[in-house]
């Protein structure tokens, strides 16, 4: 509208209505919201998810618990874990212990589960065993004449012997052992096929025990 003097005066702003006068206080509240509550929303929502799968324990520990003495089927090979020594030194492991070291041997019942024999020392196969908190692949013998483990046969149960160098310390402690697992595929430039290791299916844990000098005993 305009006054006599011709200046115009807008009209009067029409009152808002109920739906926008609610609108207006929800985004109001918004604001004046702390920024730490939509962080525990967000974390509220991802434990719910992440309940409704099992809990965080399932989530990122998806290994088994074996027993010693009971069987793990896993990267084409049946692995039972029987027990754990440490010895002085064991002279067809190859392996020289230095001072503050000795060597722990991991007793393990194998069967190539599989129409193939098998080499314990190729990837993703027994050189994929790890003992947690010890470093790198474990050096394979047979248990029977401790001597370096070859090829293994098909459906022929072999009892290994793998052995890491350890601080000497380590007597009457928990050895826990990760069996692996690996999934088998043909090989893109020669023939045949390999074992990619995937990860760790089970583990089990044996008390580490006292064998003495090692070689001086008949067995380990």
């Amino acid at each position: 509208m305009s006054v006599g003097d011709g200046t115009s005066i807008a009209p009067p702003a029409e009152p808002a209505t109920t739906a926008e006068k609610k609108r207006g206080l929800i985004r109001r509240g918004f604001d004046l919201m702390p920024t730490s509550w939509f962080a525990t929303g967000v974390v509220a929502i991802f434990l719910g998810v992440t309940a409704a799968f099992g809990g965080l324990d399932t989530v990122a520990d998806p290994i088994a618990d074996v027993p010693a003495g009971t069987g793990f089927t896993g990267a084409g090979f049946d692995m039972t874990v029987t027990g754990a020594t440490l010895v002085d030194g064991r002279r067809s492991t190859g392996l020289e212990p230095k001072e503050g070291q000795r060597v722990l041997l991991v007793a393990v019942d194998v069967t190539v589960d599989g129409p193939n024999p098998r080499n314990p020392g190729s990837a993703g196969s027994l050189r994929e065993i790890r003992v947690v908190g010890v470093d790198g692949p474990p050096v394979a013998i047979r248990a029977d004449d401790l001597t370096y483990s070859g090829s293994l046969q098909p459906a022929v149960e072999t009892p290994l012997l793998l052995a890491w160098l350890v601080p000497a310390d380590l007597e009457g402690s928990e050895a826990v052992v990760q069996l692996p697992t690996a999934t088998e595929a043909r090989n893109n430039l020669s023939a045949g096929t390999r074992w990619d290791f995937t990860g760790f299916g089970a583990r089990t844990s044996v008390t580490v025990v006292d064998g003495g000098a090692g070689d001086a005993e008949p067995t380990a």
